[in-house]
């Protein structure tokens, strides 16, 4: 159990250090109701701030709910760059994530997804 909890931590912290310095990335995820996503995304400041005209400091800026701060830890916050707006998604739900030039940052294999 601490095995899990350690290896989905170093995975988090993997996948948003990744996302904090590529100015995109792709993550395919599972959404709620069970069909797949894909999100092209970052957490790149730059690019958030040339997206949005505002800083981005960290996850609690970026207003998902506003009066409902961002404390799970199985959250993932992005900003979404065909949106243009920031996103939330659960690592649970993560499928792969790779870089743009096609390097891979998570990958889990098959999930279940409904078709």
């Amino acid at each position: 159990m601490l095995q899990d909890i350690l290896e989905k931590s170093s995975n988090i912290l993997k996948l948003k250090a990744a996302l904090s310095v590529e100015p995109e990335c792709r993550v395919e995820i599972i959404k709620k109701d069970g069909s797949p996503r894909t999100l092209i995304c970052t957490l790149n400041k730059n690019i958030i701030r040339e997206r949005t005209g505002k800083e981005y400091e960290s996850e609690e800026d970026n207003n998902i709910e506003p009066n409902k701060p961002v404390r799970d830890n199985d959250l993932i916050v992005v900003f979404d760059l065909e949106k243009n707006s920031f996103r939330s998604f659960r690592y649970s739900q993560i499928i792969e994530s790779y870089t743009k030039k096609g390097e891979k940052i998570l990958c889990f294999g098959e999930k279940e997804i409904k078709k």
